[in-house]
C-alpha cells in the first residue's frame, strides 16, 4: 500500500517493526481520531484555516503532548507502563516529534 511506503520514509523505525497498514490515507479523518475510534471528522487541539477540526475538550492554546493525555484521560484512558498486549484493555500511543517535542501521530493497538 502507497501510503505504508510514505509513513516509512517519515518514521524509519517503522521498517524494522511488525507494523502494518489498517486503511488508505483519507481527508475523512486522521491518526488522532482514529485512536479515539472515530473515522468520520479529524481531531485536532487547535483549528487550522485549511480544514475544520474537532477536539473534545474545546479548542486548546496549544498543541502540546499534555493536551492530548488530558483529551485521552478524558476519553477514560490512562498512562500505562508498557505497550505489551492486555486482553480487554485498549491502548493508544502517541507518538512525539524529536524536533519540537509536540505529538505528530496516534496509533491504537490491534490484536
Amino acid at each position: 500500500m502507497g501510503d505504508c511506503i510514505s509513513l516509512e520514509l517519515r518514521y524509519q523505525s517503522l521498517r524494522s517493526s511488525s507494523y502494518f497498514c489498517t486503511s488508505p490515507k483519507t481527508p475523512h479523518y486522521n491518526c488522532i481520531a482514529w485512536a479515539a475510534g472515530e473515522d468520520h471528522r479529524p481531531w485536532w487541539p487547535i483549528p487550522y484555516d485549511t480544514a475544520p477540526y474537532y477536539w473534545p475538550l474545546g479548542e486548546q492554546e496549544d498543541e502540546s503532548l499534555e493536551v492530548f493525555i488530558d483529551c485521552f484521560r478524558s476519553l477514560g484512558y490512562e498512562i500505562c507502563d508498557d505497550e505489551s498486549l492486555e486482553q480487554g484493555i485498549e491502548k493508544v500511543a502517541i507518538y512525539v516529534d524529536e524536533e519540537d517535542d509536540l505529538p505528530s501521530h496516534m496509533a491504537r493497538q490491534l490484536e
